[in-house]
């Protein structure tokens, strides 16, 4: 799910760019310009340490014992803040990211939660 995050940014980077678009809205009525290097550098970031993160878990999803649960807990809740963090961070009392940018990364914090869950069940027996 974070490739494509990745790859929506990329095809927005090069295309429309509404994603720095609306962080530049937001930040022009406070005479500011952001750097668009700088908002696109933030989602590649994130899109890659979230790829990260469940790549290192589909290696450690093959272990037994109780490591594939407590790791793929802890993968969803980074990802889930992640979301929030994109959803939620604000300057000079407006949004920086688009709102779709959270909307898109919790995609892979509800499969992790379903994951985590298969993982808890597959421990138990």
């Amino acid at each position: 799910m974070s490739v494509i995050v990745a790859a929506a940014t990329v095809i927005d980077q090069t295309g429309a760019q509404s994603l720095y678009g609306f962080t530049d809205a937001a930040y022009a009525s406070h005479g500011a310009t952001p750097d668009p290097g700088l908002v696109y550098g933030i989602l590649y970031a994130v899109a890659f340490t979230v790829a990260l993160i469940w790549a290192l878990m589909l290696v450690v999803v093959k272990a037994r014992g109780w490591w594939p649960p407590v790791l793929s807990a802890a993968a969803t809740l980074v990802t889930g803040a992640v979301a929030i963090l994109l959803s939620a961070t604000t300057e000079y009392g407006e949004r920086i990211f688009a709102p779709v940018c959270g909307l898109v990364m919790l995609v892979p914090t509800i499969f992790g939660i379903a994951s985590t869950v298969q993982l808890v069940r597959d421990a138990r027996h």
